[in-house]
């Protein structure tokens, strides 16, 4: 059975870690609730001996940012350049949308990813993505994170980044005209009233941009070429702990 750097623990030894915090609950598998780490104690038997083996979790890079600053781009790059697979919020959201014949424009995205905050809890999203991440056994961006909750459920599960991206308002305007997606088709008074609504908000169920964007790891700024903004994103990755992994 694969395992956390091929260290293979006699169950007595598992049982303490269980009892001073390591784990919790029954012992097959126990998410582990150490702070700063994130896995499962899986356990086996080998030669008739009862033996179980600490899993890490997979890492995860969160991306938040303004509308049209260049999350998307930051996504392909880390997909292409540094393997990572991917799970939008926004394609969850379409999967709802769909399902009730609802129309796939901003004003419907924002409605129903509060609808599910407010039904199951501010960090909803993020834990239904990182579900999925931990299912494929892939180191997984989460694109994109809006709320509080969401960056506090994802920090305490460990091996987590969280990367802001910014550009000036009019450049980033003109890149949603340019990119026509369903939710884009709005003049610059329109965009610039839906980003005021989504920066700031004391309902912790709806998005509040301008306080994830705060407590990003970086910030990323993407007013200038692409190759510009991947060195920012490779700089910050050589300086994280989990970048090498």
């Amino acid at each position: 059975m694969p395992h956390c750097g091929g260290q293979v623990l006699a169950a007595r030894d598992c049982d303490y870690k269980l009892r001073n915090g390591f784990g919790v609950g029954k012992p097959s598998p126990v998410r582990a609730k150490t702070p700063g780490i994130s896995g499962s104690l899986h356990w086996s038997r080998q030669g008739g001996t009862r033996t179980c083996a600490y899993l890490a979790g997979v890492r995860i890079i969160g991306i938040t940012g303004t509308n049209g600053a260049g999350k998307g781009t930051i996504v392909a790059y880390l997909l292409e350049r540094h393997g990572f697979a991917h799970q939008s919020v926004r394609a969850y959201l379409y999967e709802h949308l769909d399902r009730m014949g609802l129309p796939r424009d901003r004003d419907h995205l924002v409605a129903q990813a509060n609808a599910l905050r407010a039904e199951r809890g501010p960090a909803a999203l993020a834990e239904i993505l990182y579900e999925r991440a931990q299912a494929s056994g892939r180191d997984t961006i989460i694109e994109s994170i809006r709320t509080p909750g969401e960056i506090d459920a994802l920090t305490a599960k460990g091996r987590f980044l969280l990367l802001a991206v910014d550009a000036p308002v009019q450049l980033r305007w003109q890149r949603i005209r340019d990119r026509a997606s369903d939710t884009d088709l709005v003049d610059f008074e329109r965009f610039c009233a839906n980003e005021e609504r989504e920066m700031h908000t004391e309902d912790p169920n709806k998005q509040n941009l301008r306080a994830c964007m705060e407590r990003a790891h970086a910030l990323l700024d993407n007013s200038g070429s692409f190759d510009d903004l991947y060195r920012q994103v490779d700089a910050v990755l050589a300086d994280w702990p989990e970048g090498g992994a």
